[in-house]
């Protein structure tokens, strides 16, 4: 019988190794995304940046819950779109964001992005829905998270306003609803092999 793999902590006491989750950022060029996955995982805001191509994924593991985040920060160019599928494999998590000034991002959630989540993962899929940016919208983006069986957060990637807890609580969602996946040989996350290459320049907030 196989033991279970253990790692020791910094007293030295067991713990268990943090579970791996899949989660995937989506929605239009320049609403936030890069800047909400910069801040959690590095506590690092950029007031201006370019555009991801393709997709970045970076990483980080929580205490509570004991799991360990792949974040997808996909690009929200339409040329891009075609390889969204292959993103979304295995994702355990999708995060639907949009721009709190930007009526036409929110727009875009809600006649495509949350369409596509739904139809390219399960039924058991966690989905997130971010507003992200300024004070506007506000009762839309509940609105639509509520008709889509969504968790809906307010957040600002500038003032660090929500971010570790919106990543906190859909990973919890995800523990409580999902099984722990199966490991899969063709399943890994290989972050060399995703590009990070970016362009267009974005403000950020």
């Amino acid at each position: 019988m196989k033991r279970k793999e253990q790692k020791a902590d910094v007293a030295g006491k067991l713990t268990d190794p943090a579970r791996k989750m899949k989660v995937v950022l989506v929605g239009d060029l320049c609403v936030g995304k890069t800047s909400l996955a910069n801040v959690f995982v590095s506590n690092h805001f950029q007031e201006n940046y370019t555009s991801t191509v393709g997709a970045n994924v970076t990483a980080k593991t929580l205490d509570n819950p004991n799991v360990t985040l792949q974040i997808w920060d996909t690009a929200g160019m339409e040329r891009f779109r075609s390889l969204l599928p292959h993103y979304m494999r295995n994702a355990e998590c999708a995060i639907c964001v949009y721009d709190m000034s930007s009526r036409d991002t929110f727009s875009s959630i809600a006649d495509y992005w949350i369409d596509y989540v739904k139809a390219a993962s399960s039924e058991a899929l966690t989905k997130v829905l971010v507003a992200n940016k300024c004070d506007t919208l506000t009762k839309e983006g509940r609105q639509l998270a509520e008709t889509n069986n969504m968790l809906f957060f307010e957040t600002s990637a500038k003032h660090s306003i929500n971010v570790d807890k919106m990543f906190i609580e859909a990973a919890t969602a995800v523990l409580k609803t999902t099984p722990k996946p199966e490991v899969q040989s063709n399943s890994g996350v290989c972050l060399e092999s995703v590009g990070e290459r970016k362009l267009k320049c974005c403000l950020s907030s």
